[in-house]
Order: structure tokens, then C-alpha cells, then sequence
């Protein structure tokens, strides 16, 4: 086996090498197999580990494939699913694009073909047309993967025997939300925490996820970073700073003590029972999440889990603009969807993305209770995040964390805040992130700017942006919908958002 300068696959390899990598196609030519090599761009081919199988030809190992054209050109079919699947091993992020070249593969004489076949069975084998795949994935565990029934289906039993086959990544579908992958926690989550402090906050993480798609998904989604609230940020976790000394004294003056887990599930579950809504909410707790809560939608079954992460994170004080932030508006405004025109169809209505809305319109609706109690109402979490996600652009997770210090005085908190912005990521030593958590602070400036013109119970009707509100009003179905308790009192509502804006400074 030999690769030239540009790491193309030479002719000269091994064809057991060739099929078990499903890197060819085979063509028949005196029992053996044409080889016409892959192309990989910005790929180590000897990352690769070939299995030593002697030198075994495409018709024995099919031996089905010999027996007719329609045989041959099916096990050739088969080859080209088996290649769709493939996922290859390459360093952190790498871009791999593979080319099946039996399209330029010239024809086979009809002295070529196998002995042994029966005069009616000599013909011609014509290549099949190019196929052409590129893949985008972080690194898997293995060096390569495919599905159990790769060769399953067209390999006859009989003399042969199985073809050993590399282990399998065992990819889960993710549940989301529009199109957006919710859960992309690292599976090494603790085991990379640990190091870190353990080498006194100076070790990169490396990170492995579960769905390596979602992951890069997410991060091809947010990728580029905004800047144009950054100082309204920075303002906002200054004047927290004068005015406590710190966010651990904050959270312990205006959030009380912290609840234990039955404390918890018992105020969720009251809330839930308030609306209505207990046969359409359950309720999960996981220590291996990257936010303190989580709302999973089930789009089959018309259900949604509530994920609460371990320790409890949740104060005395705070809980209740919590649970309007995750049911009274996340989940009402998913339930309230159902009941659209446009809930299963979103593209032929031309709706726009509407997580900037809903991102929001949460974070200010956490914080009507506050002023309603007479509270200080910062938009502080929401600062924070859009500050890290800026920031993470162009540092490293330890850089990152040394550059939190100033805002989050406690350990925990910040690696937890670093995390949120890095998350997606599997080597956290390069500077980039995801920058999703900056549509908080992004769409709770932009309802504020608009709050004297919208209809805020017309943007409870469902997942719908702002922007889509008056051009979807006449398509609305208002019977049946479902509100929280703040929206009972329209002007209370407006006037807890006027104080929200002259607080922050918007």
C-alpha cells in the first residue's frame, strides 16, 4: 500500500485493504478487482488501521455477484449506500470529501470474465455513476463506523466466512426544537472537570459527545459571534458589581437559600398542576447537563420533559421566575403552537427563526415577579452569556476562565459559564464556542424597543417571532390558548417591562 505526494491512494494496495474500508468499487477483471483510488483532502491516511485479511477478491468474498449482471450491479448498489455511511476518523474537525470513480472505470473485455460462468453470463460490467459525499465531523472513537447490516444484506451464507467488521458508533437521534439540536452535553463532563482543577485551571478540556452531529450542527448554526451589545452587557454586570460586590453576595441577598430536590419537584409540579397541565409534563433530574433546566419537546407524542440538573442550583427567592421562564413560557408557547395552522408546516407559512424571540421573551418574563415583589430586575445572566460568548471567540477555555474572574467570583459557577459558550466543541484549547447564549440578551433588548406594539397575547399564540406577529394575525387561533398568570393584568405586564428597560439601561 503506497499514497503519493498529495495523499491519493496508490493502485498498488491491497484489495481486502480497499473493499473492508469500502474506499472502492469493485469491477470484475480476471477474478480480481480494478482499483481506482479515493481522493481525501487534508486527511493522514495513516491514521487509518487496515485489517489483515489476505488478499481476497470482490467475487470471493460475493459470491452471489458472479452469477448474473443484475447480481453484480446490485451488490455494486449496496457498496454505494455502505459508503454514504461511513464516518472516517480524522484530527479534532476535519473535513474529508470521497469520490467513487467507477464512473471513468473503462469497460471489461469479454474475455474477463470469470471462469467457471456459463457461456450466457459473459457481458459487460459498465461502472456506476460517481458519488460524490463530504462529511463534517469531530473526532469518533474509532476509526471508522457503519451500519450492522452493512454487509449482512449482500453477502450470501454459504463457504465464506463473515467479514469482521470494525466496532460501530451508535448515533442517537436528538430531540429538537425547529430544527436545533437541545442537547449536546459532553459524555466526559465530569471526568474533564476534575482535570481541570486539578492542574489548577490551566488543562483544556477535550470533550466527546454522544451525537458528534448535533454537536457540529449547533455550532454551524451560531457561528459567528455579534459585538453590537457588548457594552450594554458589560454596563449591566458592572452596575451589578457597585452595587453587591460580587455575584455570590448577590444571589445570596436577593435569592435566599437553596431548595433541596423534593422542594423542587414539589414547586414544579404545583406549577404545572396550576395550568393544567400534568398529563402533558414530566419531570427528569441528571447530573450530566450543562444547564439547570432543560425542556425537551416530543413532537410525536404531543409531551415534554422537564430536564432539572444536579446539585440543585435552584434559591428560595428565584424559583418562581424560573418556572415562568421554563413553563410559563417556553412550554405554553409550545403548547399553544399545537393548536396553529402553521405547527407542522412552518416553511410554507415563511416563518421566520424564532429563537431569538423566545430566548427573550423568557429572560424578561423571569423577571416580572421580581418587580412585581419589588425587586431589582438585572438582566444579568442574559449579559453574561452574550459577554462569553464574545469572549470565546477568541480565547481558550482557561483563558476564558481567568477572564470570568472578574464577574463570577465562585469556581464552580464559572466553569459552568464557560462551558454554556464551549460546549459543541471537542478540543476546548482553540479559541471559538458556540454563540447561541447571546440571543438572550439580543432578543430581550429587541422586545423592549418594541414593547408599545406588540400584542403580547398574539405572541403567546405559538413559536412565531416578532416579526411575524402581524403578518400571521388573521391566521391566529385564539380559542383555546393558554396564558401564565402575568398576562392575566395586560398593563401590570407593560409596566413591569417599562422598569426592566430604565433599570438596565435600554
Amino acid at each position: 500500500m503506497h499514497y503519493n505526494k498529495k495523499g491519493t491512494l496508490g493502485a498498488s494496495c491491497d484489495n481486502s485493504f480497499l473493499l473492508k474500508y469500502k474506499l472502492l468499487l469493485p469491477v470484475a477483471n480476471n477474478n480480481k478487482s480494478l482499483i481506482r483510488p479515493s481522493i481525501f483532502h487534508e486527511y493522514n491516511p495513516n491514521q487509518l488501521a487496515p485489517y489483515k485479511d489476505g488478499k481476497a477478491t470482490c467475487f470471493n468474498r460475493f459470491p452471489s455477484a458472479k452469477k448474473s449482471p443484475s447480481n453484480f450491479q446490485a451488490s455494486i448498489t449496496k457498496l454505494i449506500q455502505i459508503k454514504r455511511s461511513c464516518v472516517y476518523r480524522a484530527e479534532e474537525t476535519n473535513v474529508l470529501t470521497e469520490e467513487l470513480c467507477a464512473a471513468e472505470c473503462p469497460e471489461v473485455p469479454l474475455n474477463t470474465v470469470p471462469e467457471n460462468s456459463e457461456p450466457k453470463q459473459k457481458h459487460r460490467y459498465k461502472a456506476v455513476e460517481r458519488v460524490k459525499r463530504t462529511v463534517k465531523l469531530p473526532v469518533p472513537k474509532v476509526p471508522i463506523a457503519m451500519p450492522s447490516r452493512s454487509y449482512s444484506s449482500i453477502q450470501k451464507t454459504g463457504q465464506d466466512e463473515p467479514i469482521k467488521m470494525p466496532p460501530i458508533i451508535k448515533v442517537k437521534r436528538v430531540q429538537t426544537t425547529n430544527g436545533h439540536p437541545t442537547s449536546i452535553n459532553p459524555i466526559n463532563l465530569h471526568k474533564q472537570e476534575k482535570i481541570f482543577f486539578n492542574s489548577n485551571c490551566t488543562v483544556n478540556p477535550i470533550f466527546e459527545y454522544e451525537n458528534a452531529c448535533a454537536a457540529e450542527r449547533m455550532l454551524e448554526i451560531y457561528k459567528n459571534p455579534k459585538s453590537d451589545l457588548l457594552q450594554l452587557a458589560v454596563r449591566i454586570m458592572e452596575k451589578l458589581l457597585s452595587d453587591y460586590g460580587s455575584e455570590s453576595r448577590f444571589l445570596e441577598k436577593t435569592g435566599g437559600s437553596l431548595l433541596s430536590l423534593e422542594e423542587t419537584k414539589d414547586l414544579f409540579t404545583d406549577y404545572i398542576c396550576s395550568l393544567g397541565l400534568e398529563e402533558n409534563i414530566s419531570l427528569a433530574f441528571t447530573e450530566n447537563t450543562v444547564s439547570p433546566t432543560t425542556i425537551l419537546h416530543n413532537g410525536n407524542k404531543g409531551k415534554s420533559k422537564i430536564i432539572i440538573g444536579l446539585p440543585i442550583e435552584y434559591r428560595r427567592n428565584r424559583i418562581q421566575g424560573v418556572l415562568d421562564h421554563e413553563i410559563g413560557t417556553h412550554f405554553l408557547r409550545k403548547y399553544n403552537d399545537n393548536l396553529q395552522v402553521w405547527s407542522n408546516c412552518r416553511r410554507k407559512h415563511n416563518l421566520r427563526p424564532y429563537m431569538i424571540t423566545e430566548e427573550g421573551f423568557a429572560a424578561l418574563n423571569q423577571l416580572v415577579r421580581t418587580v412585581k415583589e419589588g425587586g431589582e430586575p438585572y438582566l444579568f445572566k442574559a449579559a453574561l452569556n452574550y459577554y462569553s460568548a464574545y469572549r470565546a471567540h477568541g480565547l481558550s477555555f482557561a483563558e476564558l476562565y481567568k477572564d470570568l474572574e472578574k464577574y463570577i467570583d465562585c469556581p464552580k459557577r464559572r466553569f459552568r459559564a464557560c462551558l454554556r459558550v464551549k460546549r459543541g466543541v471537542v478540543y476546548t484549547g482553540r479559541p471559538g464556542g458556540l454563540y447561541k447564549d447571546q440571543i438572550y440578551l439580543e432578543g430581550a433588548v429587541k422586545i423592549l424597543r418594541k414593547r408599545k406594539e406588540i400584542d403580547f397575547k398574539l405572541l403567546y399564540a405559538g413559536k412565531i417571532a416578532i416579526d411575524d406577529v402581524e403578518r400571521m394575525q388573521k391566521k391566529i387561533k385564539t380559542a383555546d390558548l393558554k396564558f401564565p398568570w402575568f398576562l392575566k393584568d395586560e398593563q401590570a405586564y407593560l409596566n413591569a417591562l417599562d422598569k426592566i428597560a430604565e433599570f438596565n439601561g435600554i
